[in-house]
């Protein structure tokens, strides 16, 4: 599932944050927060 998010954060920022609550408890939590950064600088 790591790699299903990785490729999937890169082509929609907005899943990101969706997933972001339920990928946290998998420990992917960090992943998203740096992917969200990279796509919304602001």
């Amino acid at each position: 599932m790591k790699i299903w998010v990785t490729e999937f954060w890169r082509d929609t920022p907005f899943v990101i944050q969706m997933d972001m609550e339920f990928h946290k408890m998998l420990g992917i939590y960090h992943l998203h927060v740096k992917a969200t950064e990279w796509l919304v600088p602001e």
